[in-house]
């Protein structure tokens, strides 16, 4: 049944490691789109950003020159004027534009048949086909002066592009007179194009901004559910356990690789919004499968970092579990040193006192020896005897009979604090992972008792909370005397669910000294209450 239970428990630890990096890498990558609408909020419109209002200027200028038939090449711009030949090059082939002067006269264009619509006023920009083939739209007019007035736009604020143009050092009061001009940002750029890499600079502040409150949400949640799920569960895993046998100093530098990969996240996001890591790979793997490497490295990189983070946690776990003195002590390459040079020892030294000897009847023993040697070979002809009926029946009467012989024998003082050392060194090795923490008044504690049963009693309970503790906890003995009843106490962490045939038994052996038990199990902590009168 415990070998049952243990493989569930791992196999619940296995699904809820499984759920937490695959569910929790899915979540994070398909939150992509929303983390793009975000960064825009962060940063605002790249339309009404100073670079391209900028290139937006200069574009003005370069079709009012070209316009008027006076093309400057840069050696003929005063130096206190910006050239702006250099646009057609940079950015002319992101941007659709239609140039018609006011007498209709004269027009350029570059794909500016539904532009030209608007300009005319057959189309307006609030036309759904306009806004399906465009992102941004603006139409400018320019009176007989050279100033310019915003007759509809599109993508971007009125008043703030008007009065940038308007205070643009350039010459339209000289040469963009009497014409009209509209621009118009495709929805599609082309792949490393002058316009697509400014957006793509506008939003990586943003992006930065946009992934921090999934790191910090997906945090939290990763060390919520470690703390939750008991530490026993994911300790069996082999892969967990490995892991934590990493010394102190190494989980260090571990921590500081895990703040660059952090810092490196929103960088992820980047490359991959942007088409960059699309393109790299489509160069080497070919367009077919490149769109599922990019998504096959997006849920590595996550589910690497929510893997790590649930490590952290579980270290941190630890370190509440063991405390810092063992912390150091078992996870520290300096402690481990020490360790292998001198072993731990739960009992430093042990008391001699003499010890009173009360003859009883050897009648009694002989009997409870031949009754405990039947009860013996019964039970190992048990398993070939399980047809026969009332096996377990004749084994109880057994006990029953061997109690009586008991309670038969003649009681004694029993020094329990010397009886709890004795036995403490006995278990020594069942201890060694175990951090004990005992409690005892000065003076000798006696109970009257029988010595034997007492010395069983102490035996099943000391080697079964060293089997049924949680490795690198502590265990508390606390021992209580009071006037007229001795009392002792022990607290320890489980590792799994408590044996109840060990609690039973406990319970009968401690019945059979006239002593009281108790226990209380709180989750996967363990408490055990003897009393005895002394």
């Amino acid at each position: 049944m415990k070998a049952i239970l243990n493989r569930s428990q791992k196999v619940i630890a296995w699904l809820v490691l499984a759920v937490m990096v695959i569910g929790g890498a899915i979540g994070i990558y398909s939150q992509y789109p929303n983390m793009k609408t975000q960064a825009n909020r962060w940063v605002g419109n790249f339309f009404e950003s100073y670079s391209f209002l900028d290139s937006l200027s200069d574009g003005v200028q370069y079709l009012g020159f070209e316009m008027s038939g006076d093309i400057m090449t840069r050696d003929e711009v005063p130096s206190d004027v910006e050239y702006g030949g250099d646009w057609i090059n940079l950015c002319g082939n992101d941007l659709d534009y239609y140039v018609k002067s006011s007498t209709g006269e004269k027009t350029l264009e570059r794909d500016g048949v539904l532009l030209a619509q608007v300009l005319e006023g057959d189309l307006e920009i609030s036309s759904e086909e306009l806004k399906s083939q465009y992102q941004y739209v603006v139409a400018f007019e320019f009176d007989q002066e050279g100033k310019v007035a915003i007759k509809q736009i599109y993508g971007g604020d009125r008043v703030s592009t008007e009065q940038f143009l308007n205070d643009y050092d350039v010459f339209y009061n000289y040469q963009a007179k009497e014409m009209s001009m509209i621009f118009g940002v495709p929805k599609e750029l082309s792949s490393h194009s002058f316009f697509a890499n400014q957006l793509q600079y506008h939003l990586e502040e943003g992006y930065v901004i946009a992934v921090i409150p999934y790191l910090i949400v997906g945090t939290a949640i990763i060390v919520l559910i470690t703390f939750i799920v008991p530490f026993a569960w994911f300790e069996r895993l082999a892969i967990v356990r490995g892991l934590m046998v990493v010394p102190l100093e190494l989980r260090f530098l571990f921590v500081i690789g895990t703040c660059f990969a952090v810092i490196g996240a929103p960088f992820l996001l980047i490359f991959t919004q942007s088409g960059y890591l699309l393109e790299a790979i489509d160069y080497y793997f070919g367009m077919n499968r490149a769109q599922w490497i990019v998504t096959a490295i997006n849920l590595i990189c996550w589910g690497g970092f929510i893997g790590v983070i649930m490590l952290h946690a579980l270290y941190l776990k630890e370190f509440f579990i063991i405390g810092p003195w063992q912390m150091i002590r078992r996870h520290t390459i300096l402690g481990q040193l020490i360790g292998l040079w001198r072993r731990p020892k739960v009992v430093t030294k042990t008391m001699v006192e003499e010890k009173v000897v009360i003859e009883e009847d050897p009648r009694v023993a002989v009997i409870t020896s031949q009754l405990a040697l039947f009860r013996d070979t019964l039970s190992e002809m048990k398993p070939r005897l399980e047809e026969v009926k009332g096996i377990d029946e004749v084994i109880e009467q057994l006990d029953s009979m061997m109690n009586l012989c008991d309670l038969n024998q003649p009681l004694q003082p029993v020094n329990v604090t010397k009886l709890i050392s004795d036995t403490m060194v006995l278990f020594e090795e069942r201890f060694a992972s175990l951090e004990v923490k005992t409690r005892f008044p000065k003076e000798m504690i006696f109970v009257t008792s029988h010595e034997v049963s007492m010395k069983l009693l102490m035996e099943m309970l000391l080697g079964g909370i060293a089997d049924e503790a949680l490795p690198h906890s502590r265990v508390y003995l606390e021992m209580i005397c009071e006037e007229q009843t001795a009392i002792l106490i022990t607290r320890s962490v489980l590792k799994d669910e408590v044996d109840v045939k060990l609690l039973a038994a406990l319970e009968a052996l401690v019945q059979q000294q006239r002593g009281v038990f108790e226990s209380v199990i709180d989750g996967d902590l363990m408490k055990l209450t003897l009393k005895f009168k002394k």
